[in-house]
């Protein structure tokens, strides 16, 4: 369809008409050139081309929904169908921007492979899908309190994680004689439990991080 689209425009720079009409049935090709997505090269053709134009000429481009009823183009979609089930299709070069997509979805499903194999790892449960973008649950809320829920969503906070810099052991907690952790203080620790009530009443740290507020959570803490 794009091909179809500029194909016209380049064979000659004379103009007969100072205005132009080009029709198409590909509604992805002209939310292509209406958007201006230059990641495409034959986007960046036709625009390249259009600047060559003089000012008064006027190009506009018409998306017809549909082309039932018309012979040539259902000839056309019977050959294109037919052509699903042959047994060989020939080789085509293709826009590298095309595989793009494909290759990204490829590289996260290894990657979400590979991390849901990592279950014990503590932060799984804070983000089990990597597609999640926590940290933008903090954003708004000032440097301060990013920085803060940032370090709760990792664990890795003066009060649980000192004691490596210190060269000495992991704390404990003395109400309940547990190791001291984030997901303790947080969720866990009954000494704390009328005090966290307060603010939220979440047993888990995956809904903790998405469905409280995150000025909650550190007032919780304060």
């Amino acid at each position: 369809m794009m091909y179809r689209v500029q194909g016209p425009q380049n064979h000659t720079l004379r103009f007969r008409s100072p205005t132009w009409t080009r029709l198409g049935d590909s509604l992805s090709a002209f939310q292509a050139i209406q958007s201006k997505n230059f990641k495409l090269i034959d986007i960046r053709r036709l625009y390249n081309l259009i600047r060559k134009f003089p000012p008064y000429i006027h190009i506009s481009f018409v998306w017809i929904p549909a082309h039932v009823g018309i012979r040539g183009n259902e000839n056309v979609d019977k050959l294109a169908k037919a052509a699903l089930n042959r047994a060989s299709c020939s080789s085509k070069l293709i826009c590298w921007s095309n595989l793009k997509p494909k290759i990204n979805a490829y590289i996260h499903s290894v990657w979400q492979k590979n991390w849901d194999a990592e279950g014990a790892n503590k932060l799984h449960e804070v983000l089990s899908n990597l597609g999640d973008d926590l940290h933008r649950r903090g954003e708004g809320a000032g440097r301060k309190l990013e920085t803060v829920m940032c370090r709760l969503r990792v664990g890795h906070t003066w009060l649980t994680q000192s004691y490596f810099l210190k060269n000495e052991e992991q704390p404990f907690c003395y109400a309940c004689d547990s190791l001291y952790t984030v997901r303790h203080i947080l969720i866990e620790c009954p000494d704390f439990q009328v005090t966290r009530r307060k603010y939220f009443s979440l047993t888990d740290l995956y809904r903790l991080f998405r469905e409280v507020n995150p000025s909650y959570i550190v007032g919780y803490l304060k």
